[in-house]
């Protein structure tokens, strides 16, 4: 989670994005009302003030970084390369991403949107 200069007209902006994906799983509804799977490369915010910024950011980086799903994914991952004797030309296939939640004030860039 990181804060971005102003876009778009939009003040206080930040964004999820993912360092080691070019893509972040989510859900999301169509017009329907089904749960669909969007694929975004970023999801994109605004807050009411540079303080609400702020503690955005810290409460969606604590949830990251509390979620056991993080620590799940970081054990599996230890394992494989233990198993694999991180030897020459071993590959892990990284899992993908956590989905995350969706809120309100939100835009993102979907592959397929």
């Amino acid at each position: 989670v990181r804060p971005l200069d102003d876009k778009d007209g939009k003040q206080w902006v930040f964004e999820i994005y993912s360092e080691m994906s070019e893509i972040i799983k989510g859900c999301k509804t169509d017009s329907s009302g089904t749960v669909v799977q969007g694929n975004h490369k970023y999801y994109r915010m605004s807050a009411t003030s540079a303080e609400d910024r702020d503690i955005w950011i810290e409460c969606i980086q604590d949830s990251i970084r509390d979620n056991p799903f993080h620590k799940i994914i970081a054990d599996k991952k230890a394992a494989i390369r233990r198993r694999s004797g991180n030897r020459p030309g071993a590959t892990v296939t990284p899992p993908a991403p956590a989905p995350t939640a969706e809120t309100s004030s939100m835009s993102s860039k979907d592959d397929h949107d």
